[in-house]
């Protein structure tokens, strides 16, 4: 997905926070960490129904290690495009929410193929800058 309101600026902005990642080790126990998370809050919410557990994420505290998530929440920040989703509780699954509930206002997407597009999209959702044939 591409951000609509991204200016030269911002992409000069998220490639140099990408690039102050390179070299780090990949946050591997980090996804460890929201796995015995999501399982506490299923445990949780059959109890009390309260919301999202963020306990093994908040000992982990492995802000030296990234992960794809993270990585994408954070070089955004950077830019000055924050996604609603919290840097220390951000999933692939909440970007990808957050992607698809502001599609096509925010986000575009010209690397999908058309008949995955139109299945999780609204048809013509996107546009073909990009795509290969």
């Amino acid at each position: 997905a591409r951000h609509r309101l991204a200016t030269q600026e911002h992409r000069a902005k998220i490639v140099d926070a990408e690039r102050s990642l390179l070299g780090r080790p990949y946050g591997y126990a980090k996804i460890g960490a929201h796995a015995a998370d999501y399982a506490l809050t299923q445990v949780w919410n059959l109890a009390s129904g309260r919301g999202d557990v963020y306990a093994f994420r908040w000992l982990c505290r492995m802000e030296r290690y990234p992960m794809c998530s993270w990585k994408s929440l954070y070089s955004y920040r950077k830019a000055g495009l924050p996604f609603s989703t919290a840097l220390s509780t951000g999933s692939p699954d909440d970007l990808a929410d957050e992607c698809l509930r502001k599609t096509p206002t925010i986000w575009s997407w010209p690397f999908i193929s058309p008949a995955i597009r139109d299945e999780l999209l609204d048809p013509g959702t996107g546009d073909d800058e990009g795509r290969t044939k």
